[in-house]
């Protein structure tokens, strides 16, 4: 199993078949010491740069510059105490190797990174078939949790709308037998439980009271029992969002 796409094809948990696990690890593998090795040495890197002031030009390593930097130090302290300067040649020796050295092992190692992803791209290709007869079985699982999750949505959804509408029939006295939620977005999936916020203490939010017609402006032309037990008093002030349901900007 592995967590790469390759060849645009995710294997995130998938099962592989030995040839193609070994083809991927390898193809990991190389790309991990590619990268590694060009992080560390990132200093011995060649650059070049174009601009219209200056064209074309070539820049040097950062360790050869830093190497550089040093020697001049070291020829200025020199100088001072009337000493012979350092050797360049001896003192840059160790860091131009470096830069050599990664300048033959940088293409070496690109090159066996790709060679090795050329393969695992080969061998997922071979897998594709075993792959989407994995994925199609779990699909198949997968659809069979949907619908049953969905019908047990449904029924819960039946539940709680038949207590909502009993909710609102009895504080109405029977006038009203149906709960109406208004305000925007009336056909949202989840009004209802918009509709339906209490408290800690046990009772219904103004603003759902307010979503089902029981209170504020343009409640419901009907008399109601006391409200006071079920029903949060109006706030003081109300949240941007709010405003824009109760006046139609949401």
């Amino acid at each position: 199993m592995s967590d790469r796409i390759v060849a645009g094809v995710p294997l995130s948990g998938m099962k592989l078949s030995a040839k193609a696990s070994k083809a991927v690890k390898a193809y990991e593998e190389a790309k991990a010491r590619y990268v590694t090795y060009v992080n560390a040495n990132r200093d011995c890197v060649w650059s070049k740069s174009y601009s219209a002031w200056h064209g074309h030009q070539e820049h040097k390593p950062a360790a050869l510059v830093k190497a550089e930097a040093e020697l001049r130090k070291l020829d200025e302290e020199a100088l001072a105490k009337g000493e012979t300067l350092p050797n360049r040649d001896e003192y840059l020796s160790p860091v131009l190797a470096r830069i050599d050295e990664y300048k033959r092992t940088e293409p070496l190692l690109r090159k066996a990174m790709e060679t090795a992803e050329a393969a695992a791209i080969d061998a997922v290709r071979d897998e594709l078939p075993a792959l989407a007869r994995q994925i199609m079985e779990r699909a198949t699982e997968a659809r069979e949790a949907y619908a049953e999750a969905l019908a047990k949505v449904e029924e819960a959804e039946i539940r709680f709308k038949a207590s909502i509408d009993r909710f609102v029939g009895y504080v109405t006295g029977g006038v009203v037998q149906g709960a109406r939620y208004r305000g925007i977005h009336s056909n949202a999936v989840d009004k209802w439980l918009n509709a339906w916020e209490v408290s800690d203490n046990g009772r219904l939010s103004w603003f759902s009271a307010w979503s089902l017609g029981l209170v504020g402006p343009g409640k419901l032309n009907v008399d109601t029992i006391d409200l006071g037990p079920f029903v949060e008093p109006e706030p003081e002030s109300h949240s941007t969002e709010e405003i824009h349901k109760m006046t139609g900007l949401a």
